[in-house]
């Protein structure tokens, strides 16, 4: 009792680190069934979930108290944005191109745009094939070769909270969410291989050793060291993302922001100008772009974004705040307070807010 106590306790833990453990329940039922052979009848069934019931509540409890703070923070995407069947199309893609990306680990980015209704037939059909055929290759070896099926639903389980039918956020994908699901595939992948193998004599059946020692994990190793150094700093972790990306809105946008830091500002302004072409509702890039012209001194290409960016979110404290500092630079300063004090209303917090609103305060004292 102690042992299985102590395991709730570290599941509730986990489940505060990381809202993604809500399949673990399901997961630990997958390994009841195998390796564990805890499943001998219909009734082993009900006990083991019984058991997990516990967990089930937590998993329940855990998921309504993400969605709720991600749908606070806007995150959380209407059927509108984002209709079922793209959702759906986009998860099957994604399904497969995981699988993809952990075989060739090339061109992983730091933010994969939503495609939307973009996908094509090219890229729908070869996934619903791989989708298909490890489904039943994992159902037809499920009594000889177990290790396979519960592999493949270890891996499809517990990306479904991930996986975009929930679409939070505008990523159609983020590799980080694989670290778990992965574990799935290297099981059918750890589990297959020596099936495969004994009906191979010395030296064939030390094969796939020595491919791995001689060719595998060097190559793995390089590609390591070259995704690490797109992680230098941010300009070559967006310029990498929109390389290898289409239409990738936020990669453009932070890089803009980037470059403006760096006093690049007639450069970001493409970026930002790029974004909204792919995106004209991205209300940071309308921010970003607002800012570039300030920037340059020039509030008459500034303000149209300005008013644009006020219209789509009208409660941003970045929008509210950046709106209040234009009309400060016009010398409007009696409106603009009204905005830094929307703009602290909204993040009691922000320091850029609380200082452009003591700031005018004190000049409008001064008057």
């Amino acid at each position: 009792m102690s042992i299985y106590i102590l395991t709730l306790v570290l599941f509730a833990l986990g489940l505060m680190s990381k809202p993604m453990l809500v399949t673990l329940p399901v997961t630990l039922l997958i390994l009841d069934w195998w390796p564990l052979n805890r499943v001998k009848t219909s009734n082993d069934w009900k006990q083991l979930i019984v058991e997990k019931l516990p967990m089930f509540a937590m998993s329940a409890a855990s998921a309504v108290i993400t969605i709720i703070a991600q749908q606070k923070g806007g995150a959380v995407k209407t059927f509108e944005q984002f209709p079922l069947y793209a959702r759906v199309e986009n998860a099957v893609n994604a399904y497969a191109s995981y699988i993809g990306k952990m075989i060739l680990p090339k061109g992983l980015v730091v933010f994969y745009p939503h495609p939307g209704l973009s996908l094509s037939l090219k890229q729908i059909v070869p996934a619903i094939v791989v989708l298909l055929v490890l489904t039943t290759i994992s159902v037809i070896f499920r009594k000889n070769k177990p290790g396979l099926l519960a592999g493949w639903l270890w891996y499809v389980i517990t990306l479904v909270p991930v996986i975009g039918l929930f679409q939070v956020g505008g990523q159609a994908m983020a590799d980080r969410y694989t670290y778990v699901p992965l574990i799935g595939i290297f099981i059918m992948i750890a589990y297959g291989i020596p099936g495969i193998l004994k009906s191979l004599k010395p030296p064939m059946s030390y094969a796939p050793a020595i491919l791995a020692i001689i060719l595998i994990l060097p190559l793995a190793a390089l590609a390591s060291y070259r995704q690490a150094s797109v992680w230098h700093d941010s300009e070559t972790l967006f310029r990498h993302a929109i390389r290898f990306t289409k239409s990738n809105y936020t990669a453009e946008n932070n890089l803009g922001v980037i470059l403006i830091e760096r006093g690049k500002i007639d450069e970001a302004i493409q970026h930002f100008k790029t974004a909204l072409a792919v995106k004209p509702d991205y209300v940071d890039a309308h921010v970003s772009l607002a800012v570039a012209f300030m920037n340059k001194d020039k509030l008459d290409l500034a303000m149209p974004h300005l008013e644009t960016a006020i219209k789509l979110s009208p409660n941003d404290t970045d929008v509210l705040n950046n709106y209040g500092a234009a009309l400060a630079m016009q010398g409007r300063l009696k409106e603009a307070l009204g905005y830094f004090k929307a703009a602290v209303k909204a993040d009691p917090e922000n320091p850029d807010a609380n200082e452009n609103l003591k700031r005018a305060e004190q000049l409008l004292s001064e008057k």
